[in-house]
C-alpha cells in the first residue's frame, strides 16, 4: 500500500513539489478535491506511470513514492510489481474509441482494441498495396504471354502455309519446335539447301523423281600401256630383208599392203612391167611370217587401246533433283579433264603403235605411265555413282526423304522465329514477374494471418458487452444508450444504439460513463484485485446530479463490502483506492463512502501560480461544509473580509468561486429553462449594470482561461476584489438569505 508522495519535479504542473510534514499518510480510502485544472489528472497520471511503467510526456519527471517496504522513484518505477490501475481522461481517450464511417460509427473498448484497429488499418493498406502489386505483375506476365502466343499463332500459320502443310501445325506445335530450337544446336539452313528442301516439301507423290543410270568405266589403261610397251621394243626376224624397204617405211608399207593382191599374177597391177616369181619370191622373203604375226598383235592392241577410250558423256543437272545439282557441276568439273587426260594418255599409246606398225624393225620406248591419270577418273566415276545413289534414294525412298526436309524446314523457321522474337527475354522477365507476384502473395498471406491476429485481439477485448451494459444502464439511470454486436466482414464489433438507432454524437457525459463502465469491467481482469491500487479521476465531469449519486453507488458497490468475518466490517475489495473530484457534492458522496474513517484520508489540489500547484491535506475549511455552495460561499466570504488580497494562489481560486457560485446562486432565485444562462439570471436579479461589473471578472479569469489571463491582465486583477466587494452587497439586499449564509461559516 501506498503511503506518502514525498517528491514530484518537472510533471507537468507538478513543477517543484514537496510533501508537507502536517500532511497524513495514504489511507485505505483517500479522496482528492480540486477545481478544473488544478492538477488532479496530472497527480493521476503519476500513478498511471506505475501502471504503465512508462511515464510518456514526462520523461523528464522525477518523483519519490514511499510504501511500506521504501520507496518508488523515477530510477526503478519500471520495475514495480505493484498492481495498479488508473480511469482519467487519458483512458477514456486510449479507450473509447470509434472506427467506421461518421454514419456508422463502430465502438472500439479498450487500449489493445484501438491500437488492434490502427494496425488493421496499417495492415490493410498494406494489403491492398501487395495485392495491386500482386495483380500489376500478373498482368506483366499475362501481357507477355499473351504477346509471345499471338506471335507464336501468326508465326505457326506462316509456316503451315510456306510448307504446305496438311497436318496441324499451330501454336502447340511451334512451342514444341521451340524447346529443341534452344538448345545449342544450330538448325539454320543454306539459302540453297532451305530452296532445295521447300521444294521437296511441296512435291506430290505424282512429282517423285526419275532414277539416274549410273556411269559405267572398264579402265584398262594401265594394263594397255604395259603391253604397248612390250610390243613397241619388239623386232620381228626376217629371213631375206630389203634395205630400201627397211629404209623407205611408207614404201615398205604399200608393198606389204599390194604384196597380197599380186599372188599368183605375172605383171605389176601399179605399172604393168613383168613380175618375175623370183621378185615376189623376193618381196615374200621380207616380209616374213614373224613380221606379219607382229603387225597383227600390233593393230590387235591398236583396235584395243582405241576401244578403251572412254566418252565423256557427263550428266544433265536436268536429271538430278536440286539439293544435288550444285555438287553435280562440282564432279562434271573434276570428271571432264580426268577423261580428256585419261584418252589423251591412249592416244599417245595409239600413236605410238601405229608408228611401230609402220617401222616394225625400229624400237620404241614409251613414257612412264602417270598413275593419277586413272586414279583421278576412277575417284570422278565414284563420285558421280555415290551422288547418283544420294539422288536415286530421294526417289526410292520420296516420302522419308519429303517428311525429312520438312522437319529440317520446321526446325529453320522455328529457329528464326526465336532469334527473331527472343522469347527468352520474354521469359526472363515473366520469371521475374512471377517471382515479384509470388513474394507479394506470400506477404499477403502473411498480412491476413496478422489481421486475423489484430481483429482476435479486439474480440477478445470486447468480451462482457452484457457487463458492460448493464454497467452503463446503472451510470445513466437507463438503457437509453447500449452496446450492440454487429458484422462488419466476418469479424464482430461493438456499435452503441440510441433505442433502435445508432448512437451519434454522443456527450463527454454518456462518454465519461461508457469509458467508466468499461474500466470497471476490466477491472474483473485483475486476478488479483485484493493487491490492486485503483485511481479514479474525476468520473462524473460532465455529468449532471442526478448521475452523481448513481456513480458514487455504484463505486460503492464495487469496491466496499460489508465482511461478515469481521462482524459486518466495511472493507475495500482493492488494497488501497485513491478517488478525486472537481465536484463538491460527489466530493461530499465520496466521504460518506462507508469505510472507518482512520483509515480514510482526504486531500486538496489547487494552483499556487499560474504555473504550479501543490498537493495537501484537505483544509479545516472545506471538511466544515456538506455542500459546494456553503463552501463556495466561504471561499468569497473570507477573501472579502480579509486584509490582504493579494495572495496569488487565493486569487486564483476566486474567479471559479464566483462563476460556480453565480450559477447557484441565480439558478435557486430564477428556475428557469434549460437553455437559461447566469448572464441572463444574473441581470434580472441584480439589474444589468450591477451584474455585467460582476460578469467582467468571471468572464475574464475564470475556468480554463483564468492561469493565462492572470498571467497576462496584472491592471484588471484590482477587479476581482471589487467584483466580490459588490457580490457580497448585492447579496446583503436579499437579507434572509444573507443571514442563514453567514451563519454557516461562523
Amino acid at each position: 500500500m501506498l503511503k506518502q508522495i514525498k517528491k514530484i519535479q518537472d510533471l507537468g504542473i507538478f513543477a517543484d513539489y514537496t510533501r508537507p510534514t502536517s500532511m497524513a499518510d495514504f489511507g485505505l480510502k483517500n479522496v482528492i478535491y480540486g477545481w478544473n485544472y488544478s492538477g488532479k489528472t496530472t497527480l493521476s497520471r503519476l500513478f498511471g506511470a506505475l501502471e504503465h511503467r512508462k511515464l510518456g510526456d514526462y520523461n523528464a519527471a522525477k518523483f519519490t513514492i514511499t510504501d511500506a517496504t521504501g520507496v518508488i522513484t523515477e530510477q526503478d518505477y519500471h520495475t514495480s510489481q505493484k498492481i495498479v490501475r488508473v480511469f482519467n481522461s487519458d483512458f477514456i481517450s486510449n479507450n473509447l474509441n470509434f472506427a467506421g464511417s461518421a454514419f456508422n460509427p463502430i465502438l472500439l473498448l479498450g487500449e489493445e482494441s484501438k491500437d488492434a484497429e490502427q494496425n488493421i488499418e496499417q495492415l490493410q493498406k498494406k494489403l491492398v498495396r501487395c495485392e495491386a502489386g500482386a495483380n500489376k505483375s500478373q498482368r506483366g506476365m499475362t501481357s507477355i504471354s499473351t504477346a509471345l502466343a499471338a506471335e507464336k499463332t501468326r508465326a505457326s500459320a506462316a509456316i503451315k502455309a510456306r510448307l504446305g502443310l496438311i497436318p496441324a501445325f499451330g501454336a502447340t506445335q511451334l512451342t514444341t519446335y521451340m524447346t529443341t530450337a534452344v538448345s545449342g544446336t544450330d538448325y539454320k539452313l543454306s539459302d540453297e539447301t532451305l530452296a532445295n528442301d521447300l521444294v521437296l516439301a511441296k512435291k506430290a507423290e505424282s512429282d517423285k523423281p526419275s532414277a539416274v543410270t549410273k556411269a559405267t568405266a572398264n579402265l584398262l589403261l594401265a594394263g594397255l600401256h604395259q603391253e604397248a610397251s612390250a610390243l613397241l621394243r619388239k623386232v620381228p626376224e626376217f629371213s631375206n630383208t630389203i634395205q630400201h624397204l627397211l629404209d623407205q617405211a611408207e614404201v615398205s608399207e604399200w608393198v606389204e599392203t599390194g604384196l597380197s593382191l599380186h599372188d599368183h599374177k605375172d605383171k605389176c597391177e601399179f605399172c604393168g612391167n613383168p613380175l618375175t616369181q623370183a621378185r615376189l619370191a623376193e618381196l615374200h622373203g621380207h616380209f616374213s611370217k614373224d613380221l606379219m604375226g607382229h603387225k597383227a598383235s600390233l593393230n590387235a592392241l591398236l583396235q584395243r587401246v582405241d576401244a578403251a577410250k572412254v566418252a565423256e558423256g557427263l550428266k544433265q543437272e536436268s536429271d538430278f533433283n536440286p539439293p544435288f545439282r550444285n555438287r553435280l557441276k562440282d564432279i562434271n568439273c573434276a570428271l571432264t579433264p580426268a577423261v580428256t587426260g585419261y584418252n589423251a594418255e591412249l592416244g599417245q599409246l595409239i600413236a605410238a603403235l601405229q608408228e611401230k606398225v609402220k617401222t616394225p624393225f625400229v624400237i620404241k620406248d614409251l613414257a612412264p605411265l602417270d598413275d593419277q591419270i586413272q586414279t583421278r577418273l576412277q575417284d570422278s566415276i565414284t563420285a558421280l555413282n555415290a551422288l547418283i545413289d544420294e539422288n536415286n534414294a530421294i526417289g526410292d525412298n520420296f516420302a522419308q526423304e519429303k517428311n525429312n526436309a520438312i522437319e529440317r524446314l520446321k526446325r529453320h523457321f522455328t529457329q528464326e522465329f526465336v532469334e527473331r522474337e527472343k522469347p527468352e527475354v520474354g521469359e526472363a522477365r515473366s520469371l521475374v514477374l512471377s517471382r515479384r507476384r509470388d513474394q507479394f502473395i506470400e506477404f499477403k498471406n502473411i498480412l491476413e494471418v496478422a489481421i486475423k491476429q489484430q481483429k482476435a485481439i479486439i474480440s477478445l477485448a470486447q468480451k462482457g458487452r452484457e457487463e458492460i451494459n448493464r454497467r452503463i444502464e446503472n451510470l445513466l439511470g437507463s438503457d437509453n444508450i447500449q452496446i450492440a454486436v454487429v458484422k462488419e466482414g466476418d469479424a464482430e464489433r461493438f456499435q452503441l444504439m440510441r433505442g433502435p438507432a445508432v448512437a451519434k454524437n454522443l456527450s463527454e457525459g454518456e462518454k465519461t460513463a461508457i469509458a467508466f463502465a468499461f474500466f470497471l469491467t476490466k477491472l474483473q481482469e485483475i486476478k488479483a484485485l485484493g493487491e490492486a491500487i485503483i485511481f479514479i479521476d474525476d468520473p462524473i465531469s460532465s455529468l449532471d446530479s442526478n448521475h452523481i449519486f448513481q456513480v458514487a453507488a455504484i463505486i460503492k458497490a464495487t469496491f466496499f463490502f460489508q465482511d461478515a468475518s469481521k462482524e459486518n466490517k466495511w472493507c475495500l475489495r482493492c488494497k488501497q483506492i485513491f478517488l478525486s473530484t472537481h465536484n463538491f457534492d460527489f466530493f461530499t458522496l465520496l466521504r460518506e463512502l462507508p469505510i472507518n474513517e482512520k483509515e480514510s484520508s482526504y486531500y486538496m489540489v489547487k494552483r499556487v501560480t499560474p504555473t504550479t500547484s501543490t498537493f495537501i491535506g484537505l483544509p479545516e475549511s472545506i471538511r466544515r461544509y456538506s455542500s459546494e455552495y456553503h463552501y463556495l460561499f466561504n471561499v468569497l466570504y473570507e477573501f472579502n473580509d480579509a486584509d490582504d488580497k493579494t495572495d496569488l494562489g487565493v486569487l486564483l481560486s476566486v474567479p471559479n468561486a464566483i462563476r460556480r457560485f453565480l450559477e447557484l446562486y441565480t439558478y435557486a432565485r430564477c428556475p428557469d429553462h434549460i437553455n437559461s444562462t447566469v448572464d441572463r439570471r444574473a441581470d434580472r436579479i441584480f439589474g444589468v449594470e450591477e451584474s455585467k461589473r460582476i460578469l467582467k471578472v468571471l468572464h475574464t479569469f475564470s475556468h480554463s482561461n483564468n492561469i493565462e489571463r492572470i498571467a497576462t491582465n496584472n491592471d484588471l486583477i484590482c477587479d476581482i476584489e471589487g467584483a466580490v466587494k459588490e457580490l457580497m452587497t448585492l447579496l446583503e439586499k436579499d437579507e434572509m438569505h444573507f443571514a442563514a449564509l453567514k451563519a454557516s461559516v461562523t
